[in-house]
């Protein structure tokens, strides 16, 4: 007697129905792990290029402070007083998108000497140029300096500058005078630095 005779049905497979729904519900699973994949390599690869980002900027701000705080003193330039103590005449030059100043800068234990500084962009990067001061005069030809860039593809720079902490930020600045305060802004990948402030009377 057969199992249809008796009413019974022994199913030996699955149904074309169930192997559907089956196939769908892995597919469904598997494309939740590859988007779940690809999110998380998103964000780690997100994470690494801002602790990037945070890096240089960190690392360029003090660099800048470095260079700059400790070197000028605010005030007119008769009585400028530059870093290792007043020799020659002094100099600082001040623009909306550059700023150039006279320091002295250590390389080594027994190396190093007094450079004209500039800081400004050229063809898209933040570049400095630093040429050695010989003592002569100011008239400081920048082609002829060498050149570093600090940070490429940068999409603006912009300076300021300031007497007193109360006044308002100026883009010029008086020739023949160095300003009490100094701000530094720059833009890369369409987002803005924090502002680098500089105390020239610290």
């Amino acid at each position: 007697m057969t199992a249809l005779q008796t009413g019974r049905w022994q199913q030996g497979g699955f149904t074309l129905i169930e192997v559907v729904v089956s196939i769908t519900v892995l597919s469904l699973v598997m494309l939740l792990t590859v988007s779940g994949l690809r999110t998380l390599a998103t964000t780690q690869v997100r994470l690494e290029e801002k602790a990037e980002r945070n890096e240089e900027i960190r690392i360029v701000s003090r660099f800048l402070r470095d260079m700059m705080g400790s070197s000028v003193a605010p005030g007119p330039l008769s009585r400028l007083s530059l870093g290792g103590g007043p020799s020659g005449a002094g100099f600082f030059e001040a623009g909306a998108n550059r700023i150039g100043w006279k320091a002295a800068v250590p390389m080594g234990e027994n190396a190093g000497g007094r450079f004209y500084l500039r800081l400004a962009r050229e063809q898209g990067d933040l570049v400095m140029r630093w040429m050695p001061d010989d003592g002569r005069d100011n008239r400081v030809r920048w082609n002829k300096a060498t050149p570093k860039t600090l940070v490429d593809d940068i999409n603006s720079l912009e300076t300021a500058y300031r007497a007193e902490a109360a006044e308002p930020w100026l883009s010029e600045w008086p020739e023949g005078n160095v300003p009490r305060w100094v701000r530094i802004r720059v833009q890369k990948d369409e987002r803005y630095w924090p502002d680098i402030v500089i105390d020239l009377a610290r």
